[in-house]
């Protein structure tokens, strides 16, 4: 019966450390400037299905720091400042602010590599619903 125990507090404690390496791999691999590429939108309204795509322009940026701020610069030109966090290495997070649409609950996190970043986001309404896919690079 001890045996079994030490194997469980063995086992929680190696899952542990793998959890917390993988959230800080995913964190620096967030951490710093990038730039918009493109967003999809679609839309599916009304029994009505519709997309549209906007790139981003040359000045679009995010810039995760790791000490948790944010800091970004999209079709305005205006930089907002905000924070970030990660939640459970799936959604990333930005705290919404009078300028920063972002969804409250986070976006959800489709690939993340050194060079990119895709996020998506999914709101239904109804029997309507509405996609966002933001792709990033640095």
């Amino acid at each position: 019966m001890r045996s079994a125990l030490t194997i469980l507090i063995a086992l929680i404690t190696i899952s542990t450390i793998s959890s917390c390496k993988k959230d800080e791999k995913a964190n620096s691999l967030i951490v710093g400037k990038w730039f918009f590429e493109k967003i999809d939108y679609v839309e599916f309204e009304n029994g009505q299905k519709t997309t549209s795509t906007e790139t981003g322009g040359a000045g679009d940026f995010f810039q995760f720091d790791a000490d948790g701020k944010f800091s970004g610069s999209t079709w305005s030109n205006k930089i907002e400042v905000s924070t970030w966090e990660l939640i459970n290495n799936k959604m990333l997070k930005v705290k919404p602010s009078s300028e920063i649409d972002w969804p409250e609950a986070g976006m959800e996190i489709k690939t993340l590599t050194n060079s990119s970043l895709v996020l998506y986001e999914k709101t239904i309404e109804g029997n309507n619903y509405y996609e966002t896919t933001v792709y990033l690079k640095k």
